[in-house]
C-alpha cells in the first residue's frame, strides 16, 4: 500500500546523531539538557520520504564523521554498509558529534570501507556489486568531488550509484525486506557544486547543508529538495 511505502522508504536524519541521544539523556548538566532538547526536536521531524541524500558543508565540519555515525546505526541493526572513500584517507581521524565514540565492535564489522583512486575505480566496484556475498543496505560515498573531479565524471558516477541502489533495493525486496537500499553522498559546499546540483537532482533529490555558526558549532538544515516530502524546515545544531 502507499502508506507502507511512505513508512519504509525514508531517510531518518536522527541517525546522524542517535548515539549521542542516549548519552545526553543521562547527563544532568544544563548545557547537555539544551542539547538534548535540540536532539528531541530533531527526532520530532526526523525523516524525509527519500532513499538518498547529499550532505554538503565546509571543510572540517564533520561530514565524514556524520556519515560514519549514520552507517554505524545500520551496523547496530545487523545491516551491511558499503562505504567508499578516496585513497589516501585511510589515516583520517573521525571525531563524532559531542565526542561519543562508544560503538559496539560488531557494528563496525558490518561496515566495509573501500578506498578508490578515482571515479572510474568507483564505477568498477559498483558494476560488480551483485557479486558481493554480503550485500549492503546502505551505500556511502564520502568527499564525492575528490573522486569524481568534473561534471562528466560526476554524472556518470551518480548514474552508476543510482543503478546499484536500485539493484540492491530489488534484491532486498526479493528477500522479503521492506527496507530499500539507501544512498548517502557528501561533498564540500563550493560555488561549483551549487551550479552542479540542479543536474545532480536527477539522481539524488534531497540536499542537506552544514553551516559553521561559531567555533566548533555547526548547523545542519535542508538546502534543496526536489519532490521530496514532508516539506518541513529541518534544522539542528551540533558541536564537534
Amino acid at each position: 500500500s502507499h502508506a507502507t511505502t511512505n513508512h519504509t522508504i525514508m531517510i531518518e536524519l536522527h541517525r546522524f546523531f542517535s548515539q549521542n541521544l542516549n548519552s545526553l539523556s543521562k547527563n544532568g548538566t544544563e548545557q547537555s539538557y539544551d542539547r538534548f532538547e535540540e536532539e528531541q526536536n530533531l527526532n520530532a521531524c526526523n525523516h524525509f520520504d527519500s532513499s538518498s541524500l547529499f550532505l554538503l558543508g565546509p571543510p572540517s565540519s564533520g561530514k565524514s564523521s556524520l556519515l560514519m555515525h549514520f552507517a554505524i546505526t545500520f551496523g547496530n541493526e545487523g545491516k551491511n554498509v558499503l562505504f567508499f572513500a578516496r585513497k589516501g584517507m585511510q589515516n583520517s581521524e573521525l571525531l563524532f558529534p559531542l565526542g561519543d565514540e562508544s560503538f559496539p565492535k560488531s557494528s563496525l564489522h558490518r561496515i566495509k570501507i573501500k578506498y578508490v583512486q578515482d571515479a572510474s575505480s568507483l564505477r568498477e566496484s559498483l558494476a560488480s556489486i551483485h557479486m558481493l556475498k554480503k550485500k549492503p543496505q546502505l551505500i556511502v560515498v564520502d568527499d564525492f568531488s575528490s573522486i569524481a573531479s568534473n561534471i562528466t565524471e560526476a554524472s556518470k558516477t551518480l548514474a552508476f550509484l543510482k543503478d546499484a541502489q536500485d539493484y540492491l533495493t530489488s534484491f532486498w525486496k526479493s528477500q522479503d525486506s521492506e527496507s530499500p537500499c539507501y544512498l548517502l553522498v557528501s561533498d564540500v559546499l563550493t560555488d561549483k557544486i551549487v551550479t552542479d546540483v540542479p543536474l545532480f537532482e536527477r539522481w539524488i533529490p534531497l540536499y542537506l547543508a552544514i553551516e559553521q555558526k561559531e567555533k566548533a558549532i555547526y548547523q545542519m538544515s535542508v538546502w534543496r529538495f526536489n519532490r521530496v516530502s514532508p516539506p518541513h524546515n529541518f534544522l539542528t545544531t551540533y558541536k564537534m
